[in-house]
């Protein structure tokens, strides 16, 4: 639903992405919205799976070019935070905005959405503009504005992450947080 909003805003390309057994459900959503089949044009649907880096390969005509990347619902399981960040890195301009809606769920064991930020620092500065619950009983949902970091600013903020004291009285280490990003 969002990168069809994002095409009835304007978008020059949207590009719709999901599992190959989703794409048919994504093509008809495409094609009751009024922008064709989902196989050219404006508005496309394209398989990609982050595990898979030959799927990225198939967005090669955009790489490095997005200037705006939208997603939701995508941070739950953080096997795929990896992937989901080198999809990212790989597809996004040095000038992109990323905009991802998270649930941070709050069962036992789930991932939180604090999991992925503190992932996505290494790349991204990343900063909560949106925080929604709308029943009682539902996740909190979390949206995320991410802006990839320049390369002296990343290696910054590695040193930053890595820079521990030890505590004379107890020997345990303090850690400084980094700077640029307030994340939460």
């Amino acid at each position: 639903a969002v990168g069809l909003t994002a095409a009835a805003l304007g978008a020059k390309v949207a590009v719709l992405t999901d599992l190959d057994k989703q794409l048919p459900l994504l093509r008809r959503n495409i094609e009751a919205n009024g922008h064709g089949n989902g196989a050219s044009g404006r508005v496309r649907a394209i398989a990609l799976d982050w595990r898979k880096p030959e799927q990225r390969a198939t967005l090669a005509e955009w790489a490095q070019r997005w200037t705006l990347v939208l997603g939701s619902d995508i941070g739950y399981d953080p096997d795929l935070f990896e992937p989901l960040l080198a999809t990212l890195e790989s597809q996004c301009s040095p000038e992109a905005t990323v905009l991802l809606a998270l649930a941070d769920r709050q069962e036992e064991g789930e991932p939180r959405v604090e999991d992925f930020v503190s992932f996505a620092r290494r790349s991204f500065d990343c900063r909560q503009v949106l925080e929604r619950q709308l029943e009682p009983m539902q996740s909190v949902s979390k949206v995320l504005l991410m802006r990839r970091r320049c390369k002296r600013r990343a290696d910054e903020a590695d040193v930053e992450k890595d820079d521990a004291a030890v505590d004379s009285r107890g020997g345990a280490a303090r850690r400084r947080s980094a700077s640029g990003s307030d994340g939460g």
